[in-house]
């Protein structure tokens, strides 16, 4: 909600479902918090409260909130006035299109959250197909220091469909074509050695063309010690970087990274980031690569299998 240019989160109650009273502002914004926030979510999550919501208007900050709109949370407390008192905003997911994300509990007790892979304002060339947008795949939160940490959720294993082969470490200086790990429906488990990788890049390319016109690029990027999603050749419409700094004192990042026709989501082994963006590259461009110039580091593919569609099939 807003009030003018001044963002509001109202809170009501009901019985009913039906009849619904007014009992607060359960936060509001200041100057640079944006002019709207949309899509809230308030749950408690191991023993604090969690206010989930989309905000719009909010500028950029270095590499953070580069979108144009963003999903994210705050970690707090709610009052005895339905007053919510927190911390900073910090987003939920790292990539270029993760918004209005809402969360719900699986019967086990576990918290559940989807986003939709798109964003207002963005181009998206499936309208021409007569469909927009997609849903993100299901992801397990938990809370860790006051930061949500996000994994797939479990049931995904599910989808998992021929295992194709790993490849031993790659070091050497340039690119190596994978003959047996290719396609557009895929989850790979891509690991990076990063001891002793002080300069240059090192990481995979993705959804590949022959003629190398097009590929998704995931790679650690020593000078900045950052990881890096670049889609400048993703296919049409899209373009950018995305981002996420790595402790310098970290030596490993494992990293689960599923292919979808039009997306690729990215998360990090132990939940502290992932990255989620559309891609629309030539239906043939399939390809996967070992990326490594610069000095020191390794990559490698631990794990990788073909995916199933998690489209259900229904019989009239």
């Amino acid at each position: 909600a807003r009030w003018g240019d001044r963002p509001l989160l109202p809170l009501y109650r009901s019985v009913d479902l039906h009849a619904w009273e007014f009992v607060s502002y359960v936060s509001s914004g200041n100057e640079g918090d944006g002019y709207m926030w949309e899509c809230p979510d308030l749950f408690r999550l191991d023993g604090r409260d969690v206010l989930l919501y989309s905000p719009q208007g909010m500028p950029a900050h270095g590499y953070e909130r580069l979108n144009k709109f963003h999903t994210g949370y705050r970690v707090g407390q709610i009052d005895s006035q339905w007053q919510f008192n927190g911390g900073p905003f910090i987003e939920l997911d790292n990539g270029h299109d993760f918004y209005a994300a809402q969360t719900l509990v699986a019967a086990d007790g576990r918290r559940l959250v989807w986003a939709w892979l798109d964003m207002w304002e963005s181009p998206t060339p499936t309208a021409t197909h007569h469909w927009r947008g997609m849903l993100g795949l299901p992801r397990e939160l938990e809370l860790r220091d006051d930061r949500l940490c996000g994994h797939p959720a479990r049931e995904l294993t599910a989808l998992r469909n021929a295992s194709l082969p790993g490849t031993p470490w790659w070091s050497e200086a340039g690119t190596q074509w994978l003959t047996d790990v290719h396609g557009d429906l895929l989850e790979i488990h891509v690991h990076l050695d990063l001891l002793d990788c002080t300069e240059g890049h090192l990481g995979v390319a993705l959804r590949c063309s022959s003629d190398g016109k097009e590929q998704t690029l995931l790679y650690y990027d020593a000078s900045l010690k950052r990881l890096i999603l670049d889609r400048d050749q993703s296919g049409t419409h899209v373009s950018g970087q995305r981002s996420v700094a790595i402790n310098p004192q970290q030596d490993r990042l494992e990293l689960r990274v599923f292919l979808d026709r039009s997306s690729i989501e990215v998360f990090d082994q132990n939940g502290s980031f992932s990255f989620s963006s559309r891609l629309y590259p030539q239906t043939d461009s399939l390809g996967v690569k070992l990326i490594a110039n610069g000095t020191g580091g390794r990559v490698c593919i631990a794990n990788a299998w073909e995916l199933s569609s998690g489209c259900l099939q229904v019989n009239h």
